[in-house]
């Protein structure tokens, strides 16, 4: 990744529309590779170029890299700035579904968790569950951060069954990769925060749905039946009925319009 963009940020002048997503990614790669300092410099050039265009995707995700390295140095003002500012060119450029708006609302996320605005990080954490659903893990190193970032914002709250679960997904992304990085170490000491928390009991979370409960969430708006469901999930009606289930007890709730408008309002499910 650090040889691609280098490449890319010496191939394309400051000019080129491609010269503000390969400075963002040179800017990442440094930051997975502990080189903040560096990775800071370069973030902060590509948050300052390409705001103009339609997409503005490489200014998007070069904030929430610089919002979630300002967590790690303990500067929670410069995380919430940043954070605030990159949400705030999602929903101008209107790319709330965009893949890479999903750095910045978990980065929006981890900010409001320390902040103890418990309903803002459930809200920006069930976004980023919604939007990773569907998708397989097709950028490892994301996915990783991701998951981690989740895992310490569930810790701040408290909830820890969901902390653990995420904490588990970033395994398993973390094992795709070539080399850990920084990813490695933060996973460690997040395990490291868990075990210390191992006594207390399990509770039912409503972050703490697995992907397939997260996948026949999605369907629980619509007006199909348990078999349709299952039909198109490719799985079992008996199946489907116990991750029903599974999804009742996590969310509190006895119904369907329960869950749905539970769903909704965790951003769990599109408003």
């Amino acid at each position: 990744m650090l040889l691609d963009a280098r490449a890319a940020t010496e191939s394309e002048p400051p000019g080129s529309p491609w010269f503000p997503p390969a400075m963002a990614t040179l800017g990442i790669a440094h930051a997975l590779i502990g080189a903040a300092d560096l990775a800071v410099k370069e973030l902060d050039l590509a948050a300052r170029l390409g705001r103009e265009e339609p997409l503005p995707t490489a200014p998007v995700t070069a904030l929430a890299e610089l919002s979630l390295l300002a967590v790690e140095r303990d500067d929670w003002p410069d995380a919430e700035e940043k954070a605030g500012e990159a949400i705030d060119l999602i929903e101008t450029a209107g790319m709330q579904e965009h893949v890479f708006s999903i750095l910045a609302y978990v980065a929006a996320a981890r900010v409001a968790a320390h902040q103890g605005n418990k309903e803002g990080a459930r809200r920006h954490a069930g976004t980023v569950l919604r939007m990773t659903t569907p998708a397989p893990a097709a950028i490892p190193w994301l996915s990783a951060q991701v998951a981690i970032t989740l895992a310490e914002t569930f810790l701040d709250l408290g909830d820890f069954a969901a902390a653990r679960l995420r904490a588990e997904e970033a395994r398993g992304h973390l094992a795709a990769l070539l080399t850990e990085g920084v990813l490695g170490e933060q996973l460690r000491r997040v395990s490291a925060d868990l075990a210390r928390q191992s006594g207390h009991a399990q509770v039912p979370s409503a972050m703490a749905l697995t992907k397939a409960e997260l996948r026949v969430l999605q369907l629980l708006p619509t007006h199909l039946s348990l078999s349709e469901i299952a039909e198109e999930l490719y799985t079992s009606r008996n199946t489907v009925k116990s991750q029903v289930t599974a999804i009742y007890r996590k969310l509190q709730c006895s119904t369907r319009t329960e869950a749905v408008a539970r769903g909704r309002d965790l951003g769990l499910l599109r408003s």
